[in-house]
């Protein structure tokens, strides 16, 4: 019994690898990607219905040319892609590749992610999809052809480049209904500042998106099918924009700085700049964003909505001959 059990395993496990394989190679054929995309290894494991790649490298190209490489140590993806899928990635790499790029990053990574998370489910034209991202850092040398040198010391003295970002998008699109949205949108960078966002979007063809984008991955893509779906863009109705920003020790750094090139107080910079926002369109929330300024309140939260339901475009065409606050309804609080 255990003899025939390591033989049934064995012949099941290789199958599923052979299927795995196939399956992997589709789906990269039908995204175009199969001449970019390669990977050192695929396992497949019955008991835990999973695939797992090892050492994926996909090539950025623009104009043609490979500029870049994204380096992936291993993605394991468990479920259907059609339907339920999820997959973990670990230790990706974004290498530069391009030559008219500062000197310290060329065959190095300029971007790295420690570990990463994906899932979709699909049932009946509805998506729903979340993402993360975790330990996200940047390299600094990326900036070192930089000739300006009050950019360098923002980059450098005000922002803490060094620090990690972590980010999480989860999203809603449904067909029926021509509906999208964002439930949050979170972009955590230590020491500096938090953003949480969501959005909605109505009226927004999501078939014709779908279509739109295989036309861009598409080696010959059609440059009127690409022009229809942008020309439906302006008949998107936004339903609404709730932003939460959170400082994380940012406002303060900022603040000493242009106090410091402006050879004033930060007492005075914060006068002035009340001055200043009692003639913008944004007078009457001036109380809250001093209280943000000042650093009374780590948060600013702002809404916008659109309850005339108006189109972009319609929007467009308002905002030429009307203030802001006259077209969208705008709310920010603490």
């Amino acid at each position: 019994v255990v003899v025939l059990a390591f033989i049934g395993y064995n012949f099941a496990n290789t199958y599923a690898q052979k299927k795995a394989r196939a399956e992997v190679e589709k789906i990269l054929k039908e995204a175009h990607l199969d001449k970019d995309v390669s990977y050192r290894s695929l396992k497949a494991n019955i008991f835990s219905r999973s695939i797992k790649l090892n050492d994926i490298t996909w090539n950025i190209k623009q104009h043609g040319e490979i500029v870049a490489n994204l380096d992936i140590k291993s993605v394991t993806v468990t479920g259907k892609p059609d339907k339920d899928m999820k997959a973990n990635f670990e230790d990706a790499e974004l290498i530069n590749l391009n030559v008219n790029a500062p000197l310290k990053t060329i065959n190095k990574p300029i971007i790295t992610i420690e570990k990463g998370f994906l899932s979709i489910k699909k049932k009946d034209g509805e998506t729903k999809s979340v993402f993360k991202a975790e330990k996200i850092l940047i390299n600094e040398d990326l900036f070192e052809n930089e000739k300006n040198p009050d950019v360098k010391r923002v980059l450098f003295n005000v922002f803490r480049m060094d620090k990690p970002i972590n980010m999480e998008v989860e999203t809603y699109a449904n067909e029926n209904t021509n509906t999208f949205s964002a439930n949050h949108y979170t972009f955590d960078w230590e020491d500096n500042f938090k953003i949480d966002y969501s959005f909605k979007l109505e009226n927004i063809d999501l078939k014709s998106l779908k279509n739109a984008t295989k036309e861009i991955n598409n080696q010959n893509p059609n440059p009127l099918a690409i022009l229809n779906y942008l020309s439906k863009l302006y008949e998107i109705k936004p339903v609404n924009l709730k932003v939460e920003l959170k400082d994380l020790g940012l406002i303060e750094r900022v603040e000493d700085f242009i106090a410091k090139e402006n050879k004033t107080t930060k007492e005075n910079l914060l006068k002035q700049f009340a001055i200043y926002l009692k003639t913008t369109p944004f007078k009457d929330y001036s109380q809250p964003i001093m209280n943000f300024a000042e650093e009374k309140s780590k948060s600013l939260y702002i809404k916008v909505s659109n309850p005339q339901a108006l189109t972009i475009g319609d929007i467009i065409q308002k905002l030429q001959s009307e203030p802001l606050y006259n077209v969208l309804k705008i709310d920010i609080s603490n």
